[in-house]
């Protein structure tokens, strides 16, 4: 998720969101209580991108 935040930083939305579903598949929750979930950050790119009401299929 740390690489996602930094590729996010050099403006590669793509390779964030690569790593952010690589890191969704080895996600292996535990105790503790999630404070960044990966769906989140996930949403945040795609809103950065504009691309969010086109995911929720509500038309741009």
């Amino acid at each position: 998720m740390a690489m996602a935040r930094v590729r996010e930083s050099y403006r590669d939305p793509h390779g964030a969101l690569d790593l952010l579903s690589e890191a969704e598949r080895l996600y292996a929750g535990g105790f503790f209580l999630d404070v960044r979930p990966i769906a989140a950050l996930r949403t945040n790119i795609w809103v950065v991108q504009s691309r969010l009401a086109g995911r929720a299929g509500l038309g741009a």
